[in-house]
Protein backbone atom coordinates (compact mmCIF):
# COMPACT_ATOMS: atom_id res chain seq x y z
CA UNK A 1 0.00 0.00 0.00
CA UNK A 2 1.39 3.39 -1.02
CA UNK A 3 1.69 6.22 1.45
CA UNK A 4 -0.52 9.19 0.62
CA UNK A 5 0.98 12.68 0.75
CA UNK A 6 -1.06 15.87 0.67
CA UNK A 7 0.66 18.98 -0.75
CA UNK A 8 -0.74 22.35 0.36
CA UNK A 9 0.90 25.15 -1.64
CA UNK A 10 -0.49 28.18 -3.47
CA UNK A 11 1.94 27.82 -6.40
CA UNK A 12 0.51 25.48 -9.08
CA UNK A 13 3.93 24.78 -10.62
CA UNK A 14 5.30 23.60 -7.28
CA UNK A 15 2.25 21.41 -6.63
CA UNK A 16 2.51 19.78 -10.07
CA UNK A 17 6.27 19.28 -9.71
CA UNK A 18 5.99 17.78 -6.22
CA UNK A 19 3.15 15.49 -7.27
CA UNK A 20 5.29 14.16 -10.14
CA UNK A 21 8.38 13.70 -7.96
CA UNK A 22 6.45 11.96 -5.20
CA UNK A 23 4.55 9.68 -7.58
CA UNK A 24 7.83 8.77 -9.33
CA UNK A 25 9.13 7.84 -5.87
CA UNK A 26 6.21 5.49 -5.23
CA UNK A 27 3.94 7.73 -3.20
CA UNK A 28 0.35 8.74 -3.90
CA UNK A 29 0.17 12.53 -4.05
CA UNK A 30 -2.68 15.02 -4.16
CA UNK A 31 -2.65 18.76 -3.67
CA UNK A 32 -4.57 21.91 -2.89
CA UNK A 33 -3.86 25.63 -2.90
CA UNK A 34 -4.96 26.02 0.71
CA UNK A 35 -8.28 27.62 -0.26
CA UNK A 36 -10.22 24.46 -0.98
CA UNK A 37 -11.47 22.64 2.14
CA UNK A 38 -9.13 19.79 3.00
CA UNK A 39 -11.95 17.28 3.18
CA UNK A 40 -12.79 18.03 -0.48
CA UNK A 41 -9.26 17.10 -1.50
CA UNK A 42 -8.73 13.87 0.38
CA UNK A 43 -12.27 12.53 0.63
CA UNK A 44 -12.53 10.00 3.41
CA UNK A 45 -8.91 8.84 3.16
CA UNK A 46 -6.54 10.45 5.62
CA UNK A 47 -3.13 11.44 4.22
CA UNK A 48 -0.06 9.82 5.75
CA UNK A 49 1.95 13.05 5.54
CA UNK A 50 1.32 16.71 4.66
CA UNK A 51 3.69 19.12 2.90
CA UNK A 52 2.54 22.61 3.91
CA UNK A 53 3.70 25.92 2.44
CA UNK A 54 4.02 28.63 5.07
CA UNK A 55 3.53 31.73 2.93
CA UNK A 56 0.24 31.60 1.03
CA UNK A 57 -1.89 34.60 0.04
CA UNK A 58 -5.33 33.23 0.95
CA UNK A 59 -4.68 31.52 4.23
CA UNK A 60 -1.30 31.35 5.93
CA UNK A 61 0.40 28.03 6.46
CA UNK A 62 0.25 28.73 10.18
CA UNK A 63 -3.55 29.07 9.99
CA UNK A 64 -3.79 25.81 8.07
CA UNK A 65 -1.46 24.14 10.59
CA UNK A 66 -3.74 25.27 13.44
CA UNK A 67 -6.73 23.77 11.62
CA UNK A 68 -4.86 20.52 11.04
CA UNK A 69 -3.80 20.17 14.67
CA UNK A 70 -7.27 21.01 16.01
CA UNK A 71 -9.02 18.49 13.73
CA UNK A 72 -9.15 14.91 15.10
CA UNK A 73 -8.91 13.56 11.54
CA UNK A 74 -5.59 15.34 10.86
CA UNK A 75 -4.07 15.97 14.30
CA UNK A 76 -1.63 13.03 14.20
CA UNK A 77 -0.58 13.38 10.54
CA UNK A 78 3.09 14.41 10.23
CA UNK A 79 3.55 17.89 8.73
CA UNK A 80 6.60 19.15 6.84
CA UNK A 81 6.50 22.93 6.46
CA UNK A 82 8.07 24.37 3.31
CA UNK A 83 8.83 27.97 2.44
CA UNK A 84 10.52 30.20 -0.09
CA UNK A 85 11.88 32.25 2.79
CA UNK A 86 14.72 30.88 4.84
CA UNK A 87 14.26 29.11 8.15
CA UNK A 88 15.55 32.09 10.11
CA UNK A 89 13.09 34.49 8.46
CA UNK A 90 10.00 32.34 8.67
CA UNK A 91 10.49 30.84 12.08
CA UNK A 92 12.30 33.63 13.91
CA UNK A 93 11.10 36.87 12.36
CA UNK A 94 7.53 35.65 11.96
CA UNK A 95 7.71 34.10 15.44
CA UNK A 96 5.97 30.93 14.27
CA UNK A 97 7.50 28.65 16.89
CA UNK A 98 6.67 31.13 19.66
CA UNK A 99 3.06 31.29 18.47
CA UNK A 100 2.80 27.50 18.33
CA UNK A 101 4.23 27.16 21.81
CA UNK A 102 1.87 29.84 23.17
CA UNK A 103 -1.04 27.92 21.67
CA UNK A 104 0.34 24.64 23.03
CA UNK A 105 0.60 23.20 19.53
CA UNK A 106 3.38 20.79 18.61
CA UNK A 107 6.12 21.94 16.27
CA UNK A 108 5.98 20.73 12.67
CA UNK A 109 7.79 17.44 12.10
CA UNK A 110 10.29 19.06 9.71
CA UNK A 111 11.05 22.24 7.78
CA UNK A 112 12.47 22.64 4.26
CA UNK A 113 13.35 25.75 2.28
CA UNK A 114 12.48 26.37 -1.36
CA UNK A 115 13.89 25.66 -3.81
CA UNK A 116 13.40 22.20 -2.40
CA UNK A 117 16.28 19.79 -2.23
CA UNK A 118 14.43 16.72 -3.50
CA UNK A 119 16.82 14.09 -2.06
CA UNK A 120 16.55 15.80 1.34
CA UNK A 121 12.76 15.94 1.03
CA UNK A 122 12.55 12.24 0.17
CA UNK A 123 14.87 11.40 3.07
CA UNK A 124 12.70 13.36 5.52
CA UNK A 125 9.57 11.65 4.20
CA UNK A 126 11.19 8.21 4.50
CA UNK A 127 12.38 8.98 8.04
CA UNK A 128 8.94 10.18 9.13
CA UNK A 129 7.27 7.09 7.65
CA UNK A 130 9.77 4.80 9.39
CA UNK A 131 9.18 6.64 12.68
CA UNK A 132 5.41 6.30 12.24
CA UNK A 133 5.82 2.60 11.43
CA UNK A 134 7.73 2.07 14.66
CA UNK A 135 5.02 3.89 16.62
CA UNK A 136 2.36 1.69 14.97
CA UNK A 137 4.24 -1.43 16.07
CA UNK A 138 4.50 -0.15 19.65
CA UNK A 139 0.83 0.87 19.78
CA UNK A 140 -0.35 -2.33 18.10
CA UNK A 141 -1.89 -0.59 15.03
Amino acid sequence: MSNKILIIDDEPDIRIYLEAVLEDSGYVACSTDGEQPLTDIIGQEKPDLILLDIMMPYKSGLSVYRLLRSNPFFCTVPVVMISGMDYQSDFSELKILTRLEAEKLPHPDAFLEKPLNIPALLQIIETLFKKRGQQDVVSGN
